[in-house]
């Protein structure tokens, strides 16, 4: 019907094993079927968590099951899966659900061209944030029309137990842990690490992936160490005194839903596109700064004063618990996979 574009038959296992693992008495054959269109291994791990919980009221297929007539197809990234999501839910007149899960500021023309397209054509559109939703009306007004429902992902479930990592620097750590592909990430890091002063406790120690910049880094100061790749990211934030995490066009990242999953006081460098500073309540759950010396001299500040590091900490894993939640994130998608089905 529409081809073969899904070329990761483990995700289609992966769904397959929670209906093989569904107590009989949490499901059963009126459970209404969703096909989940995703070509990206990695979106379809984290999502799993939603489809164990949305489980004992839908039941998820991966990609086009012509023996089946879905309730709804739902598309985890809004061009090649909300392609074929679309087609599919406009030829079997079913809702489509396109989630936003990036800022397209950060896409190409046409690629930012094909999302926008692909976004105005959905039964409804369901950003992580609510930056997401201010930034895709601001390219494309006519998405002020749109079926909004923000719903963010829960936060990542801790390794247990967590391996320990050993490192040769001087304590206190403060961790910077973050995806470094941006231009204005790395220059971000520059003039973080450009600032810090000679006199700062401890060691910085920043992970992420590898790039031409990394060596300058390390020469700035000898206080910042960057560490490149670290398999052992969950060592790594659990060993930390202190997190760090500048944000840019970032919806909801995943470095710092692990911080507070892990208790970690965390200090959050603002970014305008960013909707990073919607999970961490300034001076509850962490400290939300704007510029290199506010960064910084937080970060000190949490250094110096356990009892501050202790409250933010148990606030971040606090919000971990009760706020940002697979179970919360799951009744909402419940409630607007049961809306949108029932108008039909």
């Amino acid at each position: 019907m529409h081809g073969q574009v899904f070329p990761w038959p483990e995700i289609a296992e992966m769904v397959a094993r929670v209906d093989d693992n569904l107590e009989e008495d949490n499901g059963g054959p009126d459970r209404r079927p969703i096909v989940l269109m995703t070509s990206d291994y990695r979106f379809a791990t984290r999502t799993l968590h939603l489809i164990r919980e949305l489980a004992p009221r839908w039941r998820f297929l991966v990609g086009h099951t012509p023996h089946l007539r879905p309730a709804l197809i739902w598309s985890l990234y809004p061009f090649v899966d909300a392609d074929v999501g679309l087609r599919m839910a406009e030829d079997l007149h079913v809702p489509c659900v396109i989630a936003s899960r990036g800022n397209v500021k950060q896409m190409g023309p046409e690629r930012q061209r094909r999302a926008l397209n692909n976004y105005m054509r959905a039964s409804a559109i369901v950003p992580i944030c609510e930056q997401l939703c201010t930034d895709l009306c601001s390219q494309e007004p006519r998405l002020r029309k749109a079926r909004w429902k923000t719903i963010a992902n829960g936060c990542p479930v801790p390794p247990d137990p967590i391996d320990p990592i050993d490192l040769p620097w001087p304590r206190p750590w403060t961790v910077w842990l973050s995806n470094f592909n941006f231009a204005a990430k790395r220059q971000a890091l520059d003039e973080i690490a450009e600032t810090v002063p000679d006199d700062w406790p401890g060691t910085i120690l920043i992970a992420g992936n590898k790039g031409p910049w990394a060596p300058r880094v390390g020469r700035i100061k000898p206080h910042v160490k960057f560490l490149g790749f670290v398999e052992n990211k969950w060592g790594l934030i659990h060993a930390a005194d202190v997190c760090l995490y500048h944000s840019h066009l970032d919806g909801q990242p995943t470095a710092l839903m692990e911080m507070l999953a892990l208790g970690k006081p965390v200090v959050l460098g603002r970014h305008p596109d960013s909707g990073a500073s919607e999970f961490v309540i300034d001076g509850e759950t962490g400290v939300v700064r704007s510029t290199p010396e506010e960064l910084l001299h937080s970060v000190r500040r949490l250094l110096d004063d356990a009892d501050l590091r202790a409250r933010l900490g148990a606030g971040a894993r606090r919000s971990a618990e009760t706020v940002w939640t697979w179970q919360r994130a799951a009744a909402r998608y419940d409630a607007l996979f049961t809306e949108l089905t029932e108008r039909r």
